[in-house]
């Protein structure tokens, strides 16, 4: 069976060198037929050695032999996707993320209209874990298409989008995957992303763009942990507007979120706007 097998995958080594190869792997000797492959920079040659490194484990090893046979020979193109696939495939169902993620990468270094599926979001993953955001965004887009409902995916495209400045299209990618669900994963995120856009355009004294996003941020309702601040950096906004209803509304929000931490420091510069409003209403 084991014959009939190797002879199947070695369809077409018809060399010398090739043939002594195979009775080599026939009694079990894979190493000695490498190193008797060693000798040959044939197409056949080179196919058979990745063949046989994959066989003993070696996918690093494969994969030069492999990229080695396209330079020499491009028709192999097709074939060495094939293989690729195949044994990427093989190595992510046994647990070997690096490995796997390599072959894919190299797949689509090949042929980058090749169809992942949902390996997509896999290798997408892989590079972000790696920190290298830029190449992880395109591959988390084409795996949402297909599966459009992957939060962890999601989550992930938005914050590479995120940590390489991009904060509106972080922001797009969540609101764009709060369905009738109501996801709180997305619906926490996009309060966190409103938020933090809302403080870098205060930073830059553009109050009025903040109001927006501020507002957008207590209409998400989460994270909670930001509604107080939200409502405080609000009626500031109103309050250098010289609307005081608007600005007294806002901080008493403020303390109401606050009812058994009347001394928290946001909690008390709530009550000194509310006393100056007072003063200012008063007099």
């Amino acid at each position: 069976m084991r014959r009939i097998l190797l002879l199947l995958i070695l369809a077409g080594c018809t060399g010398d060198v090739e043939k002594k190869a195979l009775l080599l792997l026939q009694k079990n000797r894979p190493m000695e037929a490498i190193l008797l492959l060693e000798g040959s920079d044939s197409p056949k040659a080179l196919w058979l050695r990745a063949k046989i490194y994959f066989k003993i484990d070696h996918p690093t090893d494969a994969l030069k032999a492999l990229k080695k046979l396209i330079k020499k020979d491009p028709s192999y193109k097709g074939k060495v996707v094939s293989l690729l696939y195949e044994e990427a495939e093989k190595l992510r169902r046994r647990g070997r993320k690096e490995a796997s993620c390599r072959l894919f990468s190299e797949i689509l270094s090949l042929d980058p209209t090749h169809d992942l599926g949902k390996n997509f979001i896999y290798l997408a993953s892989w590079y972000y874990d790696r920190e290298k955001y830029d190449m992880a965004i395109p591959l988390f887009e084409k795996g949402l298409y297909i599966e459009p409902e992957n939060v962890d995916a999601r989550v992930k495209l938005a914050y590479a989008y995120w940590r390489l400045g991009k904060k509106e299209e972080a922001l797009h990618v969540v609101e764009s995957g709060i369905t009738r669900k109501m996801e709180w994963q997305l619906l926490y995120l996009k309060g966190k992303f409103l938020f933090e856009i809302a403080m870098d355009l205060i930073k830059e004294g553009k109050g009025e763009d903040a109001m927006i996003y501020l507002q957008k941020t207590i209409a998400t309702g989460l994270p909670e942990v930001y509604q107080d601040d939200a409502f405080f950096y609000l009626g500031e906004i109103y309050l250098s507007k010289g609307k005081y209803k608007e600005a007294k509304v806002c901080m008493r929000k403020v303390i109401e979120l606050n009812p058994f931490t009347r001394g928290r420091k946001i909690v008390r510069e709530a009550e000194k706007v509310l006393e100056t409003i007072e003063k200012m209403e008063g007099g």
